[in-house]
């Protein structure tokens, strides 16, 4: 992202962060255009349960990130994991999704080609 950005984090896990790019006039920019910036950012940083940490961005009609879709998706991607990819609700606000529903849609991804299905969590029994 260039030029000025907004950033959030979440007070309650500061790993977890998201960010928006801002409009040139951004200093006129009404409360109301604020929190709407807000709750479609370019990309969210989430770590899941796992500890895992996830960049998600939405992809698809309406995004910065045009895909050849005709629904959106999400892209999950993690350096810890894998990439995955996951269609979702086209009223869906990736800046308004709870912790929750991240969850269900990580839980629903679908690898970009490797040999796995879906996400798997992973397994923490220490041998």
């Amino acid at each position: 992202m260039h030029g000025p950005r907004l950033e959030l984090v979440d007070p309650g896990a500061p790993q977890n962060k998201m960010a928006a790019p801002l409009p040139f006039s951004w200093r006129s920019l009404t409360t109301e255009q604020i929190e709407d910036l807000a709750s479609r950012p370019e990309i969210r940083l989430w770590t899941d349960e796992h500890g895992i940490a996830w960049r998600i961005t939405r992809v698809g009609p309406g995004t910065h990130f045009p895909y050849p879709f005709q629904r959106p998706h999400l892209v999950f991607d993690s350096e810890q994991s894998f990439a995955g990819i996951v269609e979702i609700d086209p009223n869906a606000r990736l800046g308004e999704l709870t912790n929750g529903e991240l969850r269900r849609y990580r839980d629903a991804l679908r690898d970009f080609g490797a040999r796995r299905k879906g996400f798997r969590p992973p397994d923490r029994h220490d041998a």
